[in-house]
């Protein structure tokens, strides 16, 4: 003889055994329960909303620092750009990178597109021709938004 058969489960006995059990608690339990618990749902619906907000807001907030960032470097890059050589200007976006990740952007890439030349610098150093394509493509998606 199986279990199942042996001790069959009755849902029903066992939601009436704890209704049982709720109806005799005390006046003030029953009213403690009724306040608070919507109270406490309340509550949470509003902390995720807060969080939601305050995430938008923080994500804002790094957007514009970033597009800062980036008017800073398009222009020092505009300005060596005259006169010095690919080489200088990599030099130059490598050591703005690396400054950047010490100040609180680590993994990010800055990418200058130099006449036919793509420069960029990352925290991974040189990266295959197969990257160099998706960068380029990304830039050139992200031009076309402006």
């Amino acid at each position: 003889m199986s279990l199942l058969t042996s001790a069959p489960f009755d849902l029903r006995s066992r939601f009436g055994a704890l209704a049982l059990t709720i109806r005799r608690w005390p006046l003030g339990v029953h009213l403690l329960l009724a306040v608070n618990l919507p109270l406490a749902l309340l509550l949470l619906v509003l902390m995720v909303f807060e969080y939601r907000d305050e995430m938008d807001q923080a994500i804002l907030e790094k957007e514009t620092g970033l597009a800062d960032e980036a008017v800073a470097v398009h222009q020092a890059v505009a300005h060596i750009a005259h006169g010095h050589s690919v080489t200088s200007t990599k030099e130059f976006i490598e050591s703005v990178c690396l400054k950047m990740q010490s100040t609180g952007s680590p993994g990010h890439a800055i990418l200058v597109v130099r006449g036919d030349a793509l420069l960029h610098s990352t925290e991974h150093g040189r990266l295959t021709s197969d990257t160099d394509a998706a960068l380029l493509k990304t830039f050139r998606r992200g031009l076309s938004r402006l």
